[in-house]
């Protein structure tokens, strides 16, 4: 159970429900994310329990077409599509699980971010979809 003031957006301010399962890596060396105003479109690929995954984040100003955008993330072959993206209907959260897409408006972001979660993933391929649903500015 968690209390509703965790749905309010300020979750990090408030103390872990559970504090013996919550634990800092302190001594963990965090990588430095490029800047997006150096790197705008950054790919990231992983993979680990008989899944790989894609991730991006991509320059705030790239314009999503939202159709397209549509069609790749209902693709059944991804376990998992999910991000925040600028399209050309706005800002979108979308979340489509094995071909079941959902979409919400959502305030503008700082950056567009994307996630893909599959058995196989051909990353070479995969960012050529996303790029092919964008309009690069």
């Amino acid at each position: 159970q968690l209390s509703l003031t965790w749905l309010m957006g300020e979750s990090d301010r408030l103390p872990p429900q559970f504090p013996e399962s919550h634990h800092h890596h302190h001594g963990k060396a965090q990588a430095e994310k490029p800047s997006l105003a150096d790197e705008p479109w950054q790919t990231y690929v992983n993979t680990g329990d008989g899944y790989a995954s894609m991730g991006w984040r991509i320059h705030k100003d790239t314009l999503f077409d939202a159709i397209a955008l549509q069609s790749l993330a209902s693709n059944e072959d991804f376990e998992r599509f999910k991000g925040v993206v600028y399209t050309s209907d706005g800002w979108w959260m979308l979340n489509a699980v094995q071909g079941t897409l959902t979409l919400l408006e959502t305030e503008p972001a700082d950056e567009s971010r994307l996630e893909v979660i599959s058995r196989t993933l051909d990353p070479d391929d995969l960012d050529h979809q996303l790029r092919a649903a964008c309009f690069i500015s």
